[in-house]
């Protein structure tokens, strides 16, 4: 298999959830304000990003790099049954990637603020996409598991 290497465009930065330990005490449900700091070379690759609603924030679980994964693991919110990995979102993964997706509400130069997110102070952001309603919502879907969930 091939290998690669990624270079962050930024990092997360918050006052909430600065460590693992904040993020696991937070209520479900419960979110926070942040900001994206994109590195000031790429200030131009944001033009227009305050014009949508939600964007796509792929980031690393840097804090689980070499941590390893098990491929059966007991997820929130029903810890009851073992699940296969891949049918959660646990953050030990076999690539450390992440996915968010998280309300926009300004840029600032290189610095989007948004919510809706507990991503980590200091995570390392890959890449952004645009939320596209279009294409990215299915609500029709099923969402496995977790339908069964009351």
């Amino acid at each position: 298999m091939s290998s690669f290497e990624m270079t962050p465009v930024g990092h997360v930065e918050c006052l909430d959830l600065l460590n693992r330990e904040d993020h696991y005490n937070k209520k479900p449900g419960e979110t926070f304000k942040a900001k994206a700091v994109i590195n000031k070379e790429l200030t131009d690759t944001l033009d227009e990003i305050d014009t949508f609603d939600h964007i796509w924030l792929i980031f690393v679980f840097d804090r689980n790099v070499g941590e390893g994964f098990k491929t059966k693991v007991f997820p929130r919110p029903d810890p009851s049954h073992e699940r296969g990995l891949f049918t959660t979102r646990s953050p030990h993964r076999p690539n450390p990637i992440g996915l968010a997706c998280v309300r926009v509400l300004g840029r600032e130069n290189n610095i989007i603020h948004f919510e809706n997110s507990d991503i980590l102070d200091g995570t390392p952001i890959l890449d952004i996409k645009p939320y596209i309603p279009k294409s990215d919502s299915r609500p029709d879907s099923k969402a496995g598991w977790l339908d069964k969930i009351k």
